[in-house]
């Protein structure tokens, strides 16, 4: 139960940072997931970017941007321990799914 209201709060302060970090109304971001690191380990961050075509801009921003997020981080005591290193993965089965559910209908 700790665990998942840990990963809740992550996943609340994640969805605020980048929506300040990309102050663009025109594009909708929602994390979907995040893997909470171990010690030393690796942070995933799962995102939804509509419309497709600023994904890999917005990425590559959210990229930039890391040095500064593991220091927020770090600021707010969440994580007990930082992550080695932030990667972020665009999840393009909404889309997938999207075309099943339409198909089902």
């Amino acid at each position: 139960m700790k665990a998942e209201r840990k990963k809740n709060e992550i996943l609340k302060f994640l969805s605020l940072y980048i929506k300040e970090v990309i102050d663009n109304p025109g594009i909708i971001i929602t994390v979907l997931d995040v893997n909470i690191p171990s010690k030393k380990g690796v942070m995933n961050i799962y995102l939804s970017i509509f419309p497709e075509k600023f994904t890999k801009e917005v990425i590559n921003l959210l990229k930039k941007e890391e040095r500064k997020l593991k220091n927020i981080l770090k600021l707010s005591k969440i994580l007990r321990y930082l992550p080695k290193k932030i990667y972020f993965y665009n999840l393009a089965n909404l889309k997938l799914l999207e075309e099943v559910d339409k198909i089902l209908k």
